[in-house]
């Protein structure tokens, strides 16, 4: 039981390590001396550099998990084969495996492109489309959207606060330019 707890700990550590990865990795971007030089020369413009780089950390880890949560809902759809895709006739587990890439695809997009109602084929793969709705039965990417945006907001949200501070001017160099 303690044993159980432990490794449930262990992932909940490693999904948010795994969260702030590409936080920290973007943010880190900043320290390079080229952009370093350019934040360092107008408070503006080191706003912007840092908005900048915050606005691409939401939208690749928004666009990561998207595509986890896609994995996720194909593989469970995948597992309860007969229930879900067994519902459509001349449908084997070798054609649902041909179109494996085409049906996780389709469902990302789904994810990250918001509903405009009605049926919609986003990958232009019928075939592709009608799996993934099939498989959307047991979850569909957009019923946590909301999730996934909390998340990616929260990954920004670090890279910001880590950009801001990557970008600070070093402090004997503050103390000159407020003397003068």
């Amino acid at each position: 039981m303690l044993l159980m707890r432990i490794q449930d700990l262990l992932q909940i550590i490693l999904a948010i390590c795994l969260l702030l990865l590409p936080a920290v990795l973007l943010a880190a971007l900043l320290r390079v001396p080229p952009m370093y030089r350019l934040a360092q020369r107008d408070r503006s413009l080191r706003a912007g550099i840092v908005l900048g780089n915050g606005l691409l950390c939401f939208g690749i880890t928004y666009g990561m998990l998207a595509w986890l949560a896609a994995v996720v809902i194909y593989s469970i759809a995948e597992f309860y084969f007969d229930s879900v895709f067994g519902l459509m006739s001349g449908i084997t587990r070798a054609s649902v495996d041909q179109f494996k890439w085409g049906i996780i695809t389709e469902l990302w997009l789904r994810g990250i492109v918001p509903a405009g109602g009605g049926q919609r084929c986003l990958s232009g793969s019928m075939t592709s489309c009608q799996l993934a709705d099939m498989a959307s039965k047991i979850s569909s990417p957009e019923s946590f959207s909301f999730i996934l945006l909390g998340l990616a907001l929260f990954s920004a949200l670090v890279n910001l606060l880590l950009g801001w501070r990557f970008t600070r001017s070093p402090a004997g160099q503050r103390q000159a330019d407020h003397s003068t």
